[in-house]
């Protein structure tokens, strides 16, 4: 393999490699208590490995690694029926789990003699045992009944069916015997492109339109940036091509990291609600007892009549009755107040460096003190501290009943 084709081919693998890592990441804490999560988690463990174990036969030429290659591709078409009939939630037609079987148990053998004379073979049965497995999940998926599986289920197999549509193609252009007439190998691509479905299918309001323009937007900032580069320098057609290929690789890989972030930060910006479920409602005193259990609640103050004598209470009472939870910002907006008042609320926010004050208790007046600029502007988070507060006061409402 040329210097060059290495290099291209190198990166576009490694980059799908760390894009399926990062989705098995993300994805593993539910693999346990979700079958079809397990299945994605299976094909990616053989995505993963095939993309890596393909690379370091590149380098090194040896025949174990050309072995691992060739099995963990074998394995590829039993892992996509096994994840169709998760996403379907029926099971495939006998005769095609037959043939899968077969297919599958007559591919591991010829893969360990595929340094023989049987090696052109196995590499012709491998790529057309691939093309029949996907071409089955494109059957499965068009011929299923719709009505059986609920809107949510049904998008989530049109993304996959997105995902095959763009992986066929591109699975060409890994076959041996035709690699060479192609500038790159970019069945990674296809991986890369399939994680980021895979990252998205959490999201209810992502559907298939939103694929295709983000798809879209990214291909036109590649090949933007390829054409300019291919002004200023001397780059023949074939070399552009691979370049762009290379910042395909690198921008995809990059917005499956985004991805895996924002998922980590909407975790653990969900901390209120995550103790609103597990917190002890025995009292009040008791649900607020959580600074030892939650990082993001670590640094609340619950403020006793006792820390409030620099304030006029009746003042605060009055105030928190009409709004029970108090954002920063609010401290100067409303226009009705007093400039007592405001001197008030602004000494109380600056006092306890707070960004959100909230009613806990009326009887006796107990208010919590938090700071968490990460969320103050967003509108989930807002709600969360209405949750939250919501149930506090109920709480210590019924202490007062009782």
């Amino acid at each position: 393999m040329p210097p060059a084709n290495l290099l291209v081919d190198s990166v576009i693998s490694i980059s799908a490699f760390f894009g399926a890592f990062v989705v098995i990441i993300v994805l593993k804490p539910r693999g346990a208590q979700d079958y079809l999560v397990s299945r994605f988690l299976f094909v990616l463990y053989l995505v993963a490995g095939l993309m890596l174990v393909r690379t370091i036969d590149w380098y090194t030429g040896s025949a174990f690694f050309k072995v691992a290659t060739l099995i963990l591709a074998s394995l590829i078409p039993l892992s996509i029926l096994l994840l169709t009939e998760a996403l379907l939630r029926r099971h495939a037609p006998l005769w095609s789990k037959w043939v899968t079987a077969s297919g599958t148990a007559l591919l591991l053998i010829l893969s360990v003699f595929s340094q023989t004379f049987v090696g052109p073979v196995s590499t012709i049965a491998l790529f057309t045992f691939q093309a029949y497995a996907f071409g089955l999940a494109a059957y499965l998926i068009v011929t299923r009944d719709k009505a059986s599986l609920t809107a949510e289920e049904n998008k989530t197999i049109s993304r996959f069916a997105l995902a095959l549509v763009l992986i066929l193609p591109l699975l060409i252009t890994d076959f041996p015997q035709l690699s060479s007439l192609f500038p790159a190998r970019l069945a990674g691509i296809a991986v890369l492109f399939s994680c980021w479905l895979v990252m998205n299918l959490r999201r209810s309001q992502f559907i298939r339109c939103d694929a295709v323009i983000t798809f879209g937007v990214t291909l036109a900032i590649t090949f933007g940036v390829t054409w300019c580069l291919g002004q200023v320098l001397p780059l023949d057609a074939r070399t552009q091509m691979q370049v762009a290929s290379m910042l395909l690789a690198f921008l995809m890989l990059f917005t499956l990291l985004l991805e895996a972030y924002w998922s980590w930060t909407n975790k653990r910006n969900h901390g209120l609600l995550h103790h609103v479920v597990g917190g002890s409602i025995a009292s009040l005193d008791s649900f607020l007892r959580f600074k030892q259990d939650n990082s993001l609640l670590g640094n609340a103050l619950v403020l006793q009549p006792s820390d409030l004598g620099d304030f006029d209470l009746d003042f605060l009472r009055e105030l928190f009755s009409n709004s029970p939870v108090l954002r920063r910002p609010d401290n100067t907006t409303d226009a009705e107040l007093s400039e007592r008042a405001k001197e008030q609320m602004d000494w109380l926010f600056k006092k306890y460096d707070a960004t959100h004050i909230l009613l806990v208790g009326e009887n006796p007046l107990r208010l919590l003190a938090l700071s968490l600029p990460q969320i103050t502007n967003s509108s989930g988070g807002e709600l969360e501290f209405e949750v939250f507060q919501r149930t506090a006061y109920l709480i210590s409402q019924s202490e007062n009943v009782k």
